[in-house]
């Protein structure tokens, strides 16, 4: 949201490619990117997990960051990666050249905003859960209604930043 003429007014859908970074002060992962790997989204580690097939004439991007448009991930792969939320919440992406998701997975109901936040489904929220076999990394979850999510979970925000168009992210996030 913004203020204009003592209203507030929405920010603008984001349209172009973007990355997402954590935010919640009182977090330890407070400004930390958020990453795709093992098929969900990772707070924490040293990046994205990726992969890219050493052939003749296959160009791999090399990039720390895991870069998203409106419903998909800036990839080379053909068929491309989209994203979804899971019926347990968990924010997850597809394997590469397929479009198979979990049975009841939610299409289209995350939200970019330009220059603001990520919006989970319905507005739900965002949560951080501890992942117990690799200490200081989190697994985003949206706050759907009918999860219930650990109690060790923490609420945050996830705020857009802006990636130059025509950016690819990998060959295929894993």
């Amino acid at each position: 949201m913004s203020c204009e003429n003592h209203q507030l007014k929405l920010l603008p859908i984001r349209e172009g490619l973007f990355s997402l970074v954590a935010s919640n002060p009182n977090a330890p992962f407070h400004q930390a990117p958020i990453h795709a790997c093992g098929r969900h989204f990772i707070i924490g580690g040293s990046g994205p997990c990726t992969f890219c097939p050493q052939a003749p004439r296959i160009i791999c991007p090399k990039s720390n960051l895991t870069i998203l448009g409106r419903g998909f991930m800036s990839v080379l792969v053909p068929g491309g990666q989209g994203h979804y939320v899971e019926p347990n919440g968990a924010f997850g992406f597809t394997q590469a050249h397929s479009a198979a998701k979990p049975p009841g997975s939610i299409l289209g109901g995350t939200t970019p905003y330009q220059g603001g936040i990520f919006t989970a489904p319905s507005g739900s929220g965002w949560f951080a859960c501890p992942l117990a076999d690799k200490p200081g990394q989190y697994q985003m979850f949206a706050g759907l209604p009918n999860v219930t999510l650990d109690k060790g979970c923490i609420g945050f925000d996830a705020y857009v930043k802006d990636v130059p168009p025509r950016t690819l992210g990998a060959w295929q996030y894993t």
